[in-house]
């Protein structure tokens, strides 16, 4: 479990490698891309930008790259080749949380030490405690959320750039 969770961490802040591989010369496969783009609802969440040189897709609410690529052309194979970048708010989620535990910790150091009520010292330690411990999961659960919609965007280009959808 801890592996897994310290992959999911990775994805929020590392570059994820991606490989496509195209059914079609550069040129088809830009206009393919540029269909698909096109065939998104109205209010899609993403901006496509084909070159024969490289495909950059943007989210369109801040405009900031999800992900960034090249089409590499060897032995009669095309490929698209790059990185899904980052969200950039994820680091400052993750410094958000832990500045907020840290308080929170803090808080229930002071109370334990300062408030004569038994009560407020033993729910705030155990506000705490749980915090603490629930932390990974709220990071898994939001590196679950940012690696599906990768995925979902791969597989849409795949089927964009292949033959046969699959």
């Amino acid at each position: 479990m801890g592996s897994e969770m310290r992959r999911a961490a990775r994805a929020l802040v590392e570059p994820q490698a991606v490989s496509i591989k195209s059914d079609y010369e550069v040129h088809e496969a830009i206009g393919r891309l540029e269909a698909w783009s096109r065939s998104q609802d109205s209010d899609a969440r993403i901006i496509l930008e084909a070159t024969p040189q490289s495909v950059t897709i943007r989210r369109r609410v801040d405009g900031k790259p999800v992900l960034r690529g090249s089409w590499r052309v060897e032995e009669n194979e095309t490929r698209l080749e790059g990185e899904f970048l980052p969200p950039p708010s994820a680091p400052r989620v993750l410094k958000l949380c832990s500045v907020a535990l840290a308080l929170l910790l803090a808080l229930a150091a002071w109370a334990y030490f300062s408030q004569p009520q038994a009560g407020m010292r033993v729910a705030l330690a155990i506000f705490a405690g749980i915090s603490v411990l629930m932390f990974p999961y709220a990071i898994l659960a939001i590196a679950s959320q940012a690696l599906a919609a990768q995925a979902r965007l791969k597989r849409a280009l795949e089927r964009a750039l292949r033959n046969d959808p699959q």
